[in-house]
Order: structure tokens, then C-alpha cells, then sequence
């Protein structure tokens, strides 16, 4: 049976296709709901598979580091809500600041009038 599905191995016989990416597919639900008949094949391919535990085992190791493609964009995401929480810090501190200004500056006005009319004898 020829794999129906996926970018890299669409196309290729199922007994021909890597067993990490076989028990990948096993274990998704949408796979499993919509493409069953291919779920059955590729569990009759691990099935002869699993028969040389060590060939599964030789098979499944994986001998250097894989490439990190998630990383650079993990990264740059926490970058760019660190530099948003920032930014958003920045913005709440000057409104607090001018909402700050604005009461001591109403203040000082009341102040100053209720002194003045006191001054006149007006309280």
C-alpha cells in the first residue's frame, strides 16, 4: 500500500517508510478516525518490525542530535513578548505618572483657593 498521505512520504510503499514516523502516524487520532485501513497496514509493518527487537532498536536510536527548527522561533516569540510586556510596563508607568501629576496639580489648586478664601474670611 502506498502512503496517501504526508509531504515527505506521500507516495511511498508503507513498508518502506521510517518506523519513527509509522508509530507517529499510529498515534494520531485523525489518522486513526479518517485513513483506518492504512492505520491497519502500517501496524502490520511495525508488527514484522517489532519481531527483531534488536533491528527496532537500531532503527529507533538516534545516534546525533536532531536539528532544532523550533528554537529560533521559540526564541524569537519570547523575545517579542518580553520586549511587548516592556513596552506595555513602559506605557501603564507614564499614564500612572501623568494621572499622578494631573491630581497633585488639582490639589495644589484646591489648596491653594481654599487658602485664599480663608485668607479673605470667606470659610
Amino acid at each position: 500500500m502506498e502512503m496517501p498521505i504526508g509531504k515527505k512520504y506521500k507516495g511511498q510503499r508503507v513498508e518502506s517508510i521510517p518506523t519513527a514516523y509509522l508509530l507517529w502516524c499510529a498515534s494520531q487520532e485523525n489518522i486513526r478516525f479518517t485513513r483506518w485501513p492504512l492505520v491497519v497496514e502500517m501496524l502490520k509493518v511495525l508488527g514484522e518490525r517489532f519481531t527483531s527487537m534488536g533491528d527496532l532498536q537500531a532503527e529507533l536510536r538516534v545516534e546525533k542530535e536532531p536539528p532544532k527548527y523550533w528554537t529560533p522561533k521559540k526564541e524569537a516569540r519570547k523575545e517579542r513578548i518580553a520586549n511587548e510586556r516592556k513596552q506595555l510596563r513602559e506605557q501603564v508607568t507614564k499614564a500612572q505618572a501623568e494621572a499622578m501629576s494631573q491630581y497633585r496639580a488639582r490639589w495644589r489648586a484646591e489648596k491653594a483657593l481654599i487658602r485664599g478664601q480663608v485668607m479673605r474670611g470667606g470659610i
